[in-house]
């Protein structure tokens, strides 16, 4: 194993993937944690809008980043994310909430957190 293996071992990482129904639909769902760049700037942006309402924008953006295929694969791309904006606001709505309380799990002190320790490892 040559060096950069060894690197690309170390930040690998294959998300776990969980299963949820919309309620009162038979519509299934498969989130998925987002990887790093995704997850910080849907955080990011949460954090810069506390105590307002999520922009339509970021609604799609966190879903966008933690729906996926069954087989894991992105759900939504850049290019069809439209779809989301046009879905059922009550299942858009449900599934965004229930992001944040599953697989997003953000807040100002874990942005805060990994902002503090990416500064810290630029020393």
């Amino acid at each position: 194993m040559s060096t950069n293996d060894k690197e690309d071992d170390l930040l690998s990482w294959e998300p776990e993937t969980i299963e949820a129904t919309i309620p009162g639909t038979k519509k299934t769902v498969h989130l998925r944690y987002p990887v790093f760049d995704d997850w910080h700037a849907v955080a990011t942006e949460h954090a810069a809008n506390v105590g307002k309402p999520a922009p339509a924008s970021l609604v799609a953006k966190t879903i966008r980043a933690c729906v996926v295929k069954k087989n894991g694969e992105p759900m939504f791309t850049e290019e069809n994310i439209g779809h989301v904006l046009r879905g059922n606001p009550n299942d858009v709505m449900w599934l965004y909430n229930h992001i944040l309380a599953t697989v997003m799990k953000n807040d100002n002190e874990q942005i805060s957190e990994v902002e503090k320790n990416s500064e810290a490892g630029q020393d």
